[in-house]
């Protein structure tokens, strides 16, 4: 027997129907796991990113390949689900979850990781050619 689909939709009109100020943008259950996850792994992101960081400024170039795969996964399960949390980036339930606060540092680290691997590879660059 096939089970009943259940559509996203129908469930943010439900809770619409229960909210109590009609204005406000109303949260499913989904939605606030959804927001709940995102942010945990947000925070996985950064420790990430810093570790990875970290070990380059110590001269521990082995890690960069050491996480590779770990952090390619992570971070494309934040980018598939940006779209899920993105229209409530700015709703209460995100910001009690500390996600506004999250993204500047997961911006952050980003930068600071990118900027290490691009110098990294400008030495190695420069070695080759000598």
């Amino acid at each position: 027997m096939l089970k009943k689909r259940k559509f996203r939709i129908g469930s943010r009109m439900q809770a619409r129907r229960g909210a109590t100020v009609p204005e406000d943008t109303v949260l499913t259950q989904e939605d606030e796991a959804n927001i709940t996850a995102f942010t945990a792994k947000v925070g996985e992101a950064v420790e990430l990113l810093n570790h990875e960081v970290a070990a380059l400024t110590e001269g521990r170039f082995q890690v960069v390949g050491e996480l590779f795969e770990r952090k390619a996964a992570l971070l494309k399960w934040l980018e598939l689900r940006v779209p899920l949390v993105e229209p409530f980036l700015q709703h209460e339930a995100a910001k009690s979850r500390g996600l506004p606060e999250r993204m500047v540092e997961l911006q952050k680290a980003v930068s600071e990781d990118s900027a290490m691997l691009k110098r990294m590879a400008t030495a190695a660059g420069t070695i080759v050619r000598v």
